[in-house]
């Protein structure tokens, strides 16, 4: 709208704001939301994640307590209402160890979180934004026992090194009810995003830190026979016989027990090459 008076050099024209209607203010309050929401979709969403419970959960009062025990004991993880971001996601975490369920972080992750009550603080670990199964922020102070798995309040607020075990205060009170951590979904997610710590392979030699063949025993109950690597790499089979008389020195060995290196036999028994009276 335009209204028009006479000045002192000629018209003056002032321009009035038409106010907004009710249905465009309508549609652009739609556009707003319609691009809020969908420029939150485009977030990548944490294929792995342990997520704290969006109530209070650490409060020692008496809805509190039973929130937490409702959760612990009677909801499925499924409908627990979980905070809008997890406290550990696959950005924080450098390898799970299947074998301990040991998570090793990045980084601290205490600073997230308050002590837990006595009653234990929830969390839900989530798999391809699946909840699997719920677990508990458990202190070493609380006297109650829990049959779900735990991970223990670090009082220094320092370790990277979580594991979640199964039960409080020892698995034993977990009894005969499947282990929720031997998860299919949660085992293969983890595969994929290559954070599952790789377990040995059986039947492998393995190395101690010395770099020497680690200690075995030998068929029959025979005493161990420790034997510096060295050993292995001797040019000369003279020098051989010399070197497993210097590194096996004060070990007691049997004298059925035969070793053999490079095709030679200690020289307890003749070589196969030497006789014809070798047996399997």
């Amino acid at each position: 709208m335009v209204t028009t008076f006479e000045g002192l050099r000629g018209p003056i024209h002032l321009f009035r704001h038409q106010p907004i209607n009710g249905r465009l203010k309508a549609s652009l309050i739609s556009f707003l939301t319609l691009f809020l929401v969908t420029s939150y979709a485009k977030l990548p969403q944490p294929r792995f994640g342990i997520f704290m419970p969006k109530l209070d959960v650490y409060t020692l009062t008496s809805d509190v307590t039973d929130r937490v025990n409702s959760y612990l004991y009677r909801s499925k993880p499924s409908e627990i209402p979980l905070a809008e971001y997890p406290i550990i996601s696959e950005d924080d975490l450098l390898s799970y160890d299947w074998n301990t369920h040991t998570l090793l972080l990045r980084h601290s992750i205490w600073y997230k979180l308050r002590e837990p009550a006595v009653h234990g603080a929830p969390f839900v670990v989530v798999a391809d934004g699946v909840p699997l199964y719920v677990g508990a922020f458990w202190t070493s102070i609380s006297s109650f026992a829990t049959p779900v798995p735990v991970i223990m309040w670090d009082q220094k607020r320092e370790s990277t090194h979580l594991t979640i075990q199964r039960g409080y205060p020892s698995p034993e009170v977990a009894g005969e009810v499947a282990d929720p951590r031997a998860n299919d979904q949660l085992r293969k997610v983890l595969e994929e995003l290559g954070k599952l710590k790789r377990e040995p392979i059986p039947g492998k030699e393995t190395f101690d830190a010395d770099d020497n063949i680690a200690t075995k025993r030998l068929d029959g109950g025979q005493k161990l026979v420790r034997i510096g690597i060295q050993v292995l790499f001797k040019a000369d089979p003279a020098g051989l016989v010399e070197d497993i008389d210097k590194y096996g020195a004060g070990v007691e060995i049997d004298p059925a027990v035969e070793l053999t290196l490079f095709g030679r036999i200690s020289s307890s028994r003749p070589s196969c090459l030497e006789s014809d009276n070798c047996h399997p």
